[in-house]
């Protein structure tokens, strides 16, 4: 049976809203939303969070990490790569600390492509604005990390989308299209609060999402 992890990565040096992945959302941090519907995701066995050395004290003591893996900035898929050795995954998945809307069910349905053999499945093409998920296997993993270089190295995945023939969409719902649930300006925080202010707690689909954010009027 493949072991599978979920690896969240998160910083606070976003230069349009810095610190955004610990402002306050009803309550918690953005990143604890995050890191608690990675572990409502079905078939991940472990919650990995890696995150730039300096700020480790800062991110690394948050509830629902099962293990925290440094990296230097820029190079992230460094610290991919190192948590899917340490935690001895066949299949890694990436999540951003950016997306605390993200939808268990819509990342497992990636989870399913590569379970059923693909190397590479994603869910969005360009960005699906806070749904992002992206999962790959180790194998693959390890041959960006060997081969990538520059800013391929920072977002990860884009060696492995730009050398490989092997992707597999999970296209999101069509009502979907036009939602913008992700975190990076003051705007997009708002939102998002506004959203979670309607949302009742412990339901994570996208529908809840959909009806909270047209009760909050986003």
């Amino acid at each position: 049976m493949s072991r599978v992890i979920a690896v969240v990565q998160a910083r606070l040096g976003s230069s349009r809203l810095p610190g955004k992945v610990l402002a306050e959302i009803n309550g918690f941090p953005m990143l604890g939303h995050v890191l608690e519907r990675a572990k409502a995701i079905k078939g991940v066995d472990a919650v990995v969070l890696t995150t730039p050395m300096p700020e480790a004290p800062q991110m690394r003591g948050l509830p629902g990490v099962d293990r925290w893996v440094p990296h230097t900035p820029p190079d992230v898929l460094a610290g991919f790569a190192e948590a899917a050795q340490r935690a001895e995954a066949d299949i890694v998945m990436r999540l951003t600390g950016d997306c605390p809307l993200l939808d268990p069910m819509l990342c497992r349905a990636v989870l399913e492509r590569v379970l059923a053999g693909a190397a590479y499945a994603t869910n969005a093409r360009e960005s699906s604005f806070g749904l992002d998920c992206q999962v790959f296997t180790r194998e693959l993993l390890q041959s960006a990390h060997k081969w990538a270089i520059g800013q391929d190295r920072e977002h990860v995945c884009p060696w492995m989308e730009a050398e490989q023939n092997l992707i597999a969409y999970k296209p999101l719902p069509a009502e979907l299209s036009d939602v913008h649930w992700a975190v990076d300006t003051q705007e997009d925080l708002d939102r998002v609060r506004a959203i979670y202010a309607h949302l009742k707690p412990g339901d994570f689909s996208w529908q809840a999402t959909r009806r909270a954010a047209r009760e909050a009027g986003v």
